[in-house]
């Protein structure tokens, strides 16, 4: 899709599509991004399991966006050894500027949570609470904000 001299790319991960947790390879989905991705200029916009994918993509494959925006980190979700991608991302790429957004009480992960887990290896990672208690992520000016910022 291409909007504002934008072009805009979403992907659905196959689990969303299916409604199980099981089809959620993370491989799989790393090489939909990889084939996706082909400027040298891109930014990426992420929620929940998108987060993962993302800092995997870009741990395999050095290609760095000019943003990184996560929103809804679910990390009360995932495993130590998926959570380890985030700090590898975050202790590998200093510089790579990142912005999310988390709900304060969102049940696949508190804004406390995510704060006190990225902030081990990036104390001034730039993390916005947001006042809801699940997992959607409405706020579109904070993300176009976030993008452009």
């Amino acid at each position: 899709m291409r909007t504002q001299g934008i072009s805009l790319e979403m992907l659905e991960w196959k689990h969303w599509q299916t409604g199980h947790d099981y089809d959620f390879h993370l491989d799989d989905e790393v090489l939909r991004v990889k084939e996706l991705v082909k400027s040298e200029q891109f930014r990426i916009v992420a929620k929940s399991v998108g987060t993962l994918v993302s800092a995997a993509f870009i741990l395999e494959t050095s290609r760095v966006p000019d943003k990184l925006v996560w929103l809804g980190v679910p990390l009360a979700d995932l495993t130590p050894a998926e959570q380890d991608y985030y700090l590898q991302l975050l202790h590998n790429y200093p510089d790579l500027p990142i912005g999310i957004l988390q709900n304060a009480t969102d049940p696949h992960g508190s804004f406390k949570m995510v704060k006190d887990f990225m902030t081990q290896v990036r104390p001034e990672i730039e993390i916005t609470e947001t006042d809801r208690s699940d997992h959607h992520y409405p706020f579109y000016e904070q993300i176009h904000q976030l993008l452009i910022g």
